[in-house]
């Protein structure tokens, strides 16, 4: 009897990698183990010119070091190099000087750089703050922006704090003030266009009844905050990511995956099935050219599984990229989404190992 309760597990998990979406014709798909950590992995990764993935990871647990390795690479070749840096990757960026990482430790928020000379550069402290509730960075010619949320008042209520040096050098600025939480950002430099900031802000400090969305773009010296995305209870967990004058914006609403595009000051919204009996979570999103990318994790049923929507020519297309169970185990994690010439990257991590799923 338990054996063939084994059996019928191994049909539904093999019956639930089929896509549920064309694929397109000739797809060839790669899985290759990228790096293998000690615990629970942090890890950030992005694209370059060069169709190569960037990024870096750590691990963290018991017994962990948490020493921060480097990876580059692309389909079912991986490299892998021990940084000096040491700590949680809370975010990694790449330009054609190098690739950059923010990350935390026991002093503080620092920004690390691999150059594209195979030198790592020492890191710079932005705050004292040793863990952050997300945080992104962003780079373009050799310089950088970094955006984090951080306690501040007598309620360690969390809002925005940016540093950069791209433009006007600016060592810790606080961008957001207000008595509810900021948390989770997420920045973007468009090609052509302003910088484009989206964050979740709570209605209240622990239990919220209401999240929203927020998107700022920057002019002038300072950051336009609004409302975008409202509709409904919960709106979390922003991503946002930027090509050819379109700006993708992927989040959760309502325990459902969505993804909204602007070409201009208007944004147009997708909404994905909410996964029976469960929720969507950890969204990643990225664009290449008029495609679009929206990677989430779908938690309900039996299992976890990590799904990709890619949208070509206006219509969406969704299929699996890998399934864990039980549900709720939080073993998988979604990492990033890194479209290229050479086929988009899908990297997470399962227990200790960092994966990249590559459809070319």
């Amino acid at each position: 009897m338990r054996r063939a309760r084994r059996v019928l597990l191994a049909l539904v998990v093999a019956a639930m990698l089929v896509p549920l979406g064309p694929s397109p014709a000739g797809a060839a798909v790669t899985r290759a183990p990228v790096v293998r950590l000690c615990g629970e992995l942090q890890a950030d990764a992005a694209v370059g010119t060069d169709g190569l993935v960037r990024g870096f990871a750590n691990g963290s647990g018991t017994g962990c070091t948490r020493r921060i390795w480097y990876f580059r690479g692309t389909a079912g070749s991986w490299f892998r190099l021990r940084t000096p840096y040491v700590g949680a990757v809370t975010a990694a960026a790449t330009d054609t000087t190098g690739t950059y990482v923010l990350f935390t430790n026991t002093a503080g928020l620092y920004v690390g750089k691999f150059t594209s000379a195979g030198v790592f550069q020492r890191a710079v402290r932005l705050s004292r703050i040793r863990t952050t509730v997300g945080g992104d960075i962003a780079a373009r010619g050799g310089r950088w922006w970094a955006v984090w949320p951080e306690p501040v008042g007598p309620f360690d209520t969390d809002e925005l704090f940016q540093a950069r040096t791209i433009g006007t050098v600016v060592s810790r600025q606080r961008i957001t003030r207000n008595a509810v939480p900021d948390i989770l950002p997420s920045l973007t430099l468009p090609a052509s266009g302003r910088p484009v900031l989206v964050w979740q802000r709570n209605d209240a400090p622990v239990e919220p009844d209401n999240t929203d969305v927020m998107k700022a773009t920057f002019a002038n010296g300072a950051w336009s905050p609004v409302a975008l995305l409202t509709r409904g209870q919960f709106n979390s967990e922003p991503a946002v990511a930027s090509s050819s004058g379109r700006v993708g914006i992927g989040w959760i609403r309502d325990s459902a995956p969505g993804f909204a595009e602007s070409t201009g000051s208007r944004y147009a919204v997708h909404l994905f099935p909410r996964p029976e009996e469960g929720q969507a979570v950890n969204p990643r999103v990225a664009l290449e050219g008029t495609t679009a990318y929206l990677g989430w994790i779908a938690v309900g049923g039996v299992d976890e599984s990590i799904l990709l929507a890619s949208r070509q020519r206006g219509t969406w297309s969704t299929r699996f990229i890998n399934v864990v169970g039980p549900a709720g185990s939080g073993t998988q994690r979604l990492h990033a989404v890194a479209p290229s010439a050479r086929g988009v990257h899908v990297l997470y991590s399962v227990a200790r190992t960092l994966y990249a799923t590559t459809i070319r």
